[in-house]
């Protein structure tokens, strides 16, 4: 494991990495906002079953690792990408329980990915885990240059899908928590993604 100051690296022999930027508090424009926990949780998980190399902020520096312009997080990330032979990185966050989408697809309007073939297989494995309101783009593009997924696109070329879960799909008291479903979703994309 690679500890920085804010952040750690686990390291794997997948070629699909995973990043959780919001895993804690963080701080864009002086304004404090909710962690999203869970996406450390899933990367931890991903990382046992698959053995998937993930980054995972572990501490607020006043920073958001996914809006900043300059951010040690993403720097660490390429170099780490272009040293380990990278072929995916799935970029994970949680989005308010309010909203009615159960997943957002972040691609960058296709940008970030390079086709559609992969955005539709991750449709397919979230419906297939009964998890059916999937959407591209909406509410969340990733297409601000300096969100993780593009930032890592447009450094390395290698595809780079940010990923919005729906908080209720993973908090054991809302009534709708599916986290095995979840797994069991992200699982099969990295497994496709590896063939």
């Amino acid at each position: 494991m690679i500890n920085k100051e804010s952040f750690i690296i686990q390291e794997g022999q997948c070629p699909v990495m995973l990043s959780a930027p919001h895993a804690v508090e963080h701080t864009r424009n002086g304004q404090l906002r909710y962690p999203e926990p869970q996406t450390a949780y899933l990367s931890r998980k991903l990382h046992e079953s698959l053995d998937c190399p993930y980054i995972c902020k572990t501490e607020n520096q006043e920073d958001d690792a996914n809006y900043d312009r300059h951010s040690p997080y993403k720097e660490t990330l390429v170099e780490y990408i272009r040293a380990h032979d990278i072929k995916l990185l799935i970029d994970l966050h949680q989005m308010a329980g309010f909203r009615p989408e159960q997943i957002c697809l972040g691609t960058g309007r296709y940008v970030n990915v390079n086709d559609g073939e992969l955005v539709e297989y991750c449709k397919q494995a979230f419906e297939a885990q009964g998890i059916t309101n999937v959407t591209v783009d909406r509410p969340f593009a990733a297409s601000y240059p300096y969100t993780v997924s593009s930032y890592i696109h447009n450094k390395c070329g290698v595809p780079a899908l940010q990923i919005e879960i729906n908080s209720n799909l993973l908090m054991r008291d809302s009534g709708d928590c599916v986290t095995e479903a979840v797994l069991k979703a992200l699982e099969e994309i990295i497994i496709y993604s590896t063939r």
